[in-house]
């Protein structure tokens, strides 16, 4: 089943990943352990711009022009395609330039810094996602410390979801953290997280799930020296992914 939301949210997702401002990474080459394939370097169709992609013939435009829109900035990217960076409502979109910024969705204008509340807190992302239950379209979660936390991105009225911190009393240099790559469920009902060590060795000895709806901890899981390096749950809730490395695979 193809979420076609998803789909052409990649697209775009794409598009933005590309070094259009110069970038020389440019041709790009992908390689696997059967085939090679060099992407030619595209052309430059300007802010709101379409250009065809010449390998895949995928209909590719510019959401924004990073030089222009924010002075001194040099790139834009998503940080990852594993999450969703447009708001539910498909009004804004959340890129990484130089910091969070906040752009609209429909012509690529700059609305506003986040850094104010997506800051590099305990050294690591803050992780933003938008809610997706249809009722707080302008809110974005985020994490900060041992606590999930949210912002109305019109208003910046800002709100505590949870400060799990009472939940796991004994880790008392930690914070929370999905390793940057992680969501929630679809509906942003469903989260978890690990309980990162802010202090040498830098361990994340535990995982858990929360139910944000009934404001619960669902499980936890002992994870001590496995060197997990993200964790995230599945679309609809059923499941959850945690990933490390093992025996170099």
């Amino acid at each position: 089943i193809i979420n076609m939301k998803k789909y052409q949210l990649f697209v775009l997702l794409a598009f933005l990943i590309v070094p259009f401002q110069g970038d020389a990474a440019w041709p790009y080459t992908e390689t696997d352990a059967c085939t090679t394939i060099t992407h030619p370097t595209p052309s430059l169709p300007g802010k709101l711009g379409t250009v065809t992609d010449n390998l895949f013939g995928t209909t590719i435009k510019q959401l924004t022009d990073i030089t222009n829109d924010i002075s001194g900035v040099p790139a834009a990217s998503i940080a990852y395609g594993t999450w969703d960076p447009v708001s539910n409502d498909d009004k804004y979109i959340l890129i990484a330039a130089n910091g969070y910024r906040l752009f609209y969705l429909d012509n690529g204008a700059y609305v506003k810094s986040m850094g104010t509340w997506l800051a590099w807190w305990n050294g690591q992302d803050a992780e933003g996602r938008w809610d997706r239950t249809g009722n707080n379209n302008a809110r974005l979660y985020y994490r900060q410390d041992m606590s999930l936390k949210w912002v109305n991105v019109e208003t910046g009225e800002t709100g505590t979801v949870r400060n799990f911190a009472a939940d796991f009393p004994s880790y008392t240099t930690h914070y929370v953290y999905n390793g940057e790559e992680g969501s929630p469920s679809q509906n942003t009902r469903y989260w978890i997280f690990m309980i990162k060590n802010n202090n040498s060795p830098y361990d994340a000895p535990l995982v858990f799930t929360y139910d944000i709806v009934d404001n619960v901890i669902l499980g936890t899981l002992d994870i001590s020296g496995s060197g997990v390096d993200h964790v995230e749950v599945s679309p609809w809730g059923d499941y959850v992914e945690v990933s490390y490395v093992t025996n170099q695979s």
